[in-house]
């Protein structure tokens, strides 16, 4: 097993596999949060605002996911 890698959600350290997904990363940070991702009432971005796919594969340790929750679910 590969060893955990360290990405930080909305300011938080979470511990995921390298490789996961962003969404995976959002699920084990809230999956309330996440699930707003997955409806459209949320996007991801990175550390410096853009945005990003919650498919997109996290590779690297020390990655920034932010999560924007949209007005009235809508971007």
């Amino acid at each position: 097993m590969k060893q955990a890698i360290t990405v930080y959600v909305n300011g938080r350290p979470i511990h995921v596999p390298p490789g996961c997904t962003a969404l995976h990363a959002i699920e084990e940070f809230d999956r309330d949060l996440a699930a707003l991702v997955v409806a459209g009432s949320a996007h991801v971005t990175d550390g410096v605002g853009r945005s990003i796919e919650s498919t997109e594969h996290v590779l690297a340790d020390g990655t920034i996911i932010r999560i924007i929750e949209t007005a009235g679910g809508k971007e």
